[in-house]
């Protein structure tokens, strides 16, 4: 019994040859190519994509969208960032610039820094306001043409070209300029400044040549205040009439005063006008209408603002 029980047991041992026969036909099933170059490797990652496809689409997808998301934070980080910051920042590099733009003309041996001086905004109505400085040269044989503007709470203003004359301290001035609130920090700006000394053979005497050449007349400055005018309905408007002689022996293309009204000392109000064709020995009779409440005014400067040294201010040359 025990030895038909052994012989039932005995199960015959794995054929070897028939194991690595079948290996064989799965490798050369896995690794089979077609005449066109179709592999079963090929076939079983094109069955796999078909069976994910829609899977892989999704994860796409929201891989895009996820991406998109994190750039639309970041730039609307920034953006907002800069428009609390990075303004005001700019502003102030701005007028850092400016400033150093001031002080560059130091290559000219001699030269001495033009001083500036932020006199005041000057309320016309309506969110309105006309503004002053002031610009000094110290320099006796050097003058100086720039551009300025005034920077109010942070905002510049429309930039302008100007001029000074060796040792002259100038007023200019910035009219009908909206601010979108009442001013409280004010500066004047200078930028582009470029000095010039005169030959002693093309400007042997400066003082005479200026005064020969800036010698107008203003009679009859009559200054009516708003309250008396007439005018007035929504802006208070004052009226100012004076007359301007030309006494010297050139004509002007375009002859440029600028006004300033004060109370003591105290400006109260500015303006600029401008005389076409004035001829020499001519004389204008103007009247203005000047923006502001004012009411007491004792001082009236009547100032020419023409640059001599340059030929094309004239008719026929100087």
């Amino acid at each position: 019994m025990s030895k038909f029980q052994d012989n039932y047991n005995t199960t015959p041992p794995p054929n070897t040859e028939e194991l690595r026969a079948g290996i064989n036909l799965d490798r050369q099933v896995k690794d089979f190519v077609d005449v066109s170059g179709v592999s079963t490797r090929f076939l079983d990652l094109s069955l796999w994509y078909m069976e994910h496809k829609k899977f892989l689409f999704l994860l796409t997808v929201w891989f895009l969208a996820l991406f998109a998301a994190v750039l639309w934070s970041f730039c609307l980080y920034y953006f907002t960032y800069y428009l609390l910051v990075g303004v005001r920042q700019d502003r102030e590099n701005e007028l850092a610039l400016s400033e150093a733009l001031v002080t560059a003309p130091r290559q000219l041996q001699g030269w001495t820094d033009l001083q500036k001086v932020f006199i005041k905004a000057l309320p016309i109505g309506q969110d309105r306001y006309d503004l002053a400085g002031q610009v000094i040269n110290p320099n006796q044989d050097i003058w100086a043409t720039f551009d300025y503007y005034f920077l109010i709470d942070g905002v510049p203003t429309e930039r302008q070209s100007s001029f000074v004359f060796p040792g002259e301290t100038k007023t200019l001035i910035s009219v009908g300029q909206t601010l979108p609130s009442t001013p409280s920090n004010g500066a004047l700006v200078l930028e582009r400044v470029g000095p010039d000394r005169f030959k002693a053979r093309d400007m042997p005497d400066w003082p005479t040549f200026k005064e020969d050449h800036l010698k107008f007349l203003v009679q009859d400055k009559i200054f009516t205040p708003y309250t008396q005018t007439g005018l007035t309905e929504k802006l208070p408007i004052n009226r100012l009439s004076f007359s301007l002689i030309n006494q010297t022996a050139f004509n002007y293309r375009q002859a440029k005063f600028n006004i300033m009204l004060y109370q003591g000392n105290n400006l109260l109000a500015v303006d600029n006008y401008i005389v076409s064709d004035f001829m020499s020995k001519e004389k204008k009779n103007i009247t203005l209408s000047i923006l502001g409440s004012l009411s007491t005014v004792n001082r009236i400067d009547i100032v020419p603002d023409i640059n001599i040294i340059n030929s094309s201010e004239y008719k026929s040359g100087y």
